[in-house]
């Protein structure tokens, strides 16, 4: 097997790579020899544009009466990135170039408590574990973090030459994956900052990233119209999701591992047997490009979030369309479940978060999780491990 090595240098030059298939990459020994790094601030050092405390806090209105869809306002662009906290109380957005701000809100109530300057436009956010520091993916290609409680910039970490699109954090916090616009996925350890592994993935645009809930698999969905399964320790592609015929915007694991999800621009949101990659179906009603995609915590459901204003949810089991809503203005750009999974919370085009209720079975409605296909167009795709 073919390994290609590259010398520690401090420039943030590779230590190692790896190639689209079948290459295998060792992961660094120690971060002293790591590719990207991690650019500490010290209070009252750092440029203008990094400090947040002077600035303004915008309040949303509360949630409206009987349960109706309520908004959150503040952002003047795209909502982009969209993290919410385990207990459910900490909302992280980051929105488009000509808002150039992550923000942090009280998710109960909508007020704005912190904000969050970069340059730019912020297309991901996450939030680390104990809900304290929030990393924030951006179109200069760094990788910010901020403490969410006092808005101050810890450090950036350096490595991607193109725009940062997705993030994904590994269960336990340890790991953090990147998607870029420069062609690959890189993973990084978030406490000591540093790249710990590279994944060249396509010759265009990375354009999502997940990691399995164990933390071995990371899946990602490029330009190239393909999803790809990953193994974390080794660098292999092992899996190809093929059928696409456009870019895949967005992928997300079922809990159990069982089954992947991805959308696309091509107005398809497919079932993938991880394994395998047989393609187990293709849900119904999608009318529009696809820019995201989410799970329920319980596995029964699938939502995805359309360029025409739509969010299509359906029965992961049977591919049952269970409801179709609609945002104010412009497409929903990223979309997820709380954790309860009782609500749903989009990202618009128009800079507001959109949060609907779900009920707890929707007519017709099955209690089965994703044991079964879904009913629709299927076509089998043998996966290439």
């Amino acid at each position: 097997m073919m390994r290609e090595r590259f010398a520690s240098q401090a420039d943030g030059q590779p230590v190692s790579d790896a190639s689209a298939r079948g290459t295998g990459l060792a992961r660094s020994a120690s971060l002293g020899g790591v590719v990207g790094f991690l650019v500490w601030i010290g209070i009252g050092i750092g440029p203008a544009w990094a400090q947040s405390a002077a600035e303004p806090k915008a309040e949303s209105p509360k949630s409206e009466p009987d349960g109706a869809p309520r908004l959150i306002k503040g952002h003047t662009d795209w909502v982009w990135g969209l993290a919410l906290s385990p207990d459910g109380k900490k909302l992280v957005t980051g929105a488009g170039a000509k808002d150039h701000t992550a923000r942090v809100w009280d998710f109960a109530t909508g007020v704005e408590q912190q904000r969050l300057n970069v340059r730019g436009a912020v297309y991901s956010v996450v939030l680390l574990p104990g809900g304290r520091r929030a990393a924030v993916g951006c179109e200069d290609g760094f990788i910010y973090l901020f403490d969410t409680e006092n808005g101050k910039l810890l450090g950036r970490l350096q490595g991607h030459k193109g725009e940062v699109f997705s993030l994904s954090l590994s269960r336990d916090g340890q790991v953090l994956a990147s998607g870029s616009q420069d062609g690959t996925a890189r993973l990084w350890d978030p406490a000591q900052g540093g790249e710990l592994l590279r994944l060249k993935v396509s010759g265009r645009e990375v354009r999502a990233v997940s990691f399995s809930r164990d933390g071995h698999w990371l899946l990602t969905g490029d330009f190239d119209s393909l999803g790809r399964l990953w193994d974390t320790t080794t660098g292999q592609e092992v899996v190809r999701y093929e059928g696409h015929t456009r870019a895949v915007a967005c992928v997300a694991f079922t809990p159990n591992g069982r089954q992947v999800v991805t959308g696309s621009h091509d107005k398809s949101v497919r079932l993938w047997d991880t394994e395998s990659g047989r393609e187990l179906g293709n849900f119904d009603g999608v009318d529009d490009q696809v820019y995201d995609v989410a799970v329920s915590p319980d596995g029964r459901r699938v939502a995805a979030g359309l360029g025409n204003k739509k969010i299509l949810l359906w029965d992961v089991a049977h591919g049952k369309q269970l409801a179709s809503y609609s945002v104010k203005e412009g497409g929903v750009l990223k979309l997820l479940f709380t954790p309860d999974g009782r609500k749903l919370v989009a990202g618009c085009g128009d800079g507001s978060v959109w949060i609907g209720n779900l009920p707890a079975k929707f007519p017709g409605e099955t209690a089965s999780s994703t044991s079964e296909k879904p009913r629709g167009k299927s076509r089998t795709k043998k996966g290439k491990p």
